[in-house]
């Protein structure tokens, strides 16, 4: 008995010099959260790297042109032991799908994923900036250049394979109702906003030669270049081959930005190439 009165007495003493905070799990060291984690270049690193993240998902993403074009064009087969292998893609070869096929589902998912990513990198560089000022040699410029074009790449995929999709920039964030309840777009007014966050990109973002080894891989400013180069030319094949149908009004040809662009990106890859070669050389 009289250990157990030890035993209730020391728990009081421990629990009465606990702070508050303590039972509330408040200041756990390793544990950041999310308001802090945004208010520095560190963590707009990381958030900009798992932007990248929906495209890692090769089978649901990369593979997503060769079933939705090679496959569904007849360029491809799918099925090719039995009617057991892969039934959902078999479904696209011979267009026999409904909107429950995974791979649409998963397609949109991963996409809209890598945009509420992109956007979370593009509303909290943006506030960085204002907090601490204008500072043109801060590495946040280019992880805000960096979401700019994958956003706009995400919705180029969402463009391509499903036309005219909701529009969800940055603000949507304030109001989580706004991905479900934001209409569709056009084709046209996608391509728009793409191009909108492309040319924000080439203008943020730094060039290939500016980037180190342990970034290498991830968007430059050249990628924009050839990315808007690639928008403009399926914008202009839309407007060229598709006049009068309704699904494409508004889309321009813009065949000029095409050439423009893609002799600005072959301009800096051909120097790099040239001074690869003379380092080489040296070496």
């Amino acid at each position: 008995m009289k250990k157990l009165v030890k035993y209730i007495s020391l728990c009081a003493v421990l629990g009465s010099g606990c702070s508050e905070e303590f039972f509330e799990g408040k200041g756990k060291k390793g544990e950041i959260d999310q308001e802090s984690f945004y208010k520095s270049e560190k963590g707009l690193n990381e958030a900009t790297r798992a932007a990248y993240q929906p495209l890692a998902r090769v089978f649901r993403m990369d593979n997503a042109n060769m079933i939705f074009e090679s496959i569904a064009s007849d360029d491809a087969e799918a099925g090719g032991q039995n009617l057991t292998d892969q039934p959902a893609i078999q479904d696209i070869d011979k267009f026999t799908f409904n909107p429950a096929n995974e791979f649409f589902k998963t397609l949109w998912a991963y996409n809209y994923k890598g945009i509420y990513l992109s956007n979370l990198v593009i509303a909290n560089a943006q506030q960085y900036i204002n907090d601490v000022g204008p500072n043109q040699d801060s590495p946040v410029y280019n992880y805000l250049g960096e979401a700019y074009f994958l956003r706009g790449l995400y919705y180029f995929r969402l463009n391509k394979f499903f036309g005219g999709v909701p529009l969800l920039d940055e603000s949507a964030l304030n109001n989580i109702n706004d991905y479900y309840t934001v209409k569709r777009s056009t084709i046209a007014e996608t391509f728009r906003f793409i191009k909108s966050d492309l040319h924000k990109a080439q203008n943020l973002m730094l060039a290939k030669a500016n980037i180190d080894g342990y970034d290498l891989g991830r968007a430059t400013k050249e990628a924009a270049w050839g990315f808007l180069s690639k928008v403009y030319l399926y914008e202009s094949s839309y407007a060229k081959n598709y006049a009068g149908d309704e699904r494409f009004l508004g889309c321009e040809q813009h065949y000029d930005s095409v050439c423009f662009f893609r002799r600005k990106g072959n301009s800096i890859a051909h120097k790099l190439l040239r001074r690869t070669k003379r380092r080489d050389l040296h070496n």
